[in-house]
């Protein structure tokens, strides 16, 4: 390798303040969505949120008519011991009917 002479260079950068704001704003809320806001919840989820147990579950929320209809839980996969998944916005306002004292998410999902 041969010696290269290293020379100092001072570089202006003009930023427009609004674009970056902008820019920053939209990856901050892409970032929230993709990564902060789930949007399936997991068995184990729902057993934190409703503090209630897998059968009780199964038999209130995933054979509900109304989550059935709406299709706000599903099975992850054909097999019978697959995962089920619940729809974490559409499921909420149903979860709030069957229970007065029902957490935040992200206060119960930490």
């Amino acid at each position: 390798m041969s010696n290269q002479q290293q020379l100092p260079v001072q570089v202006n950068v003009q930023v427009d303040n609004q674009y970056m704001e902008k820019y920053a704003r939209e990856y901050i809320e892409k970032l929230y969505t993709r990564l902060l806001k789930p949007q399936w919840l997991t068995m184990k989820d729902m057993i934190k949120i409703t503090r209630h147990q897998r059968n009780w579950i199964m038999e209130n929320i995933v054979d509900d008519p109304y989550v059935k209809k709406n299709k706000l839980a599903k099975k992850d996969g054909t097999s019978k011991n697959s995962n089920w998944l619940f729809d974490a916005d559409g499921i909420r306002p149903f979860l709030e009917k069957l229970f007065n004292d029902l957490p935040d998410y992200q206060d119960v999902l930490e």
